[in-house]
């Protein structure tokens, strides 16, 4: 299973198709309709609050980035690098398993985020 955002999809389709060409290994994919950087922001909107982590401290870290870093094609990525300094101290292939583990309710957090709820739904079956 490929989960990637828009612009990794003819990345994804020709990963899909080389993989089905040699191997009998179903592969499928899901495309997160805007950025993968979206969803990780929204993941955190969603939590009500970070154990140990003051959510207006990291409130204003993110509004200081995107008032500075205003028209910057690179502004998700850099206020998902000051979650990952705030929230995730291991590298950033560890930071959903972080962001994960602050989570009291995946169902709620499911239910409000449609893709989640997308690859639960793909997960079940």
């Amino acid at each position: 299973m490929f989960i990637a955002d828009k612009d990794a999809e003819k990345d994804v389709v020709k990963a899909e198709q080389n993989i089905q060409h040699i191997t009998e290994i179903n592969v499928d994919f899901m495309l997160y309709e805007d950025y993968l950087e979206d969803l990780i922001l929204k993941i955190i909107q969603e939590i009500n609050h970070l154990n140990g982590i003051r959510n207006d401290v990291l409130e204003k870290l993110l509004n200081i980035i995107e008032n500075h870093y205003e028209n910057d094609k690179y502004i998700l990525k850099r206020k998902v690098g000051i979650l990952h300094i705030v929230i995730g101290p291991r590298c950033f292939g560890h930071l959903f398993d972080e962001i994960f583990g602050f989570i009291k309710s995946l169902e709620h957090l499911i239910d409000r985020i449609n893709f989640l709820a997308e690859l639960n739904e793909w997960l079940r079956n």
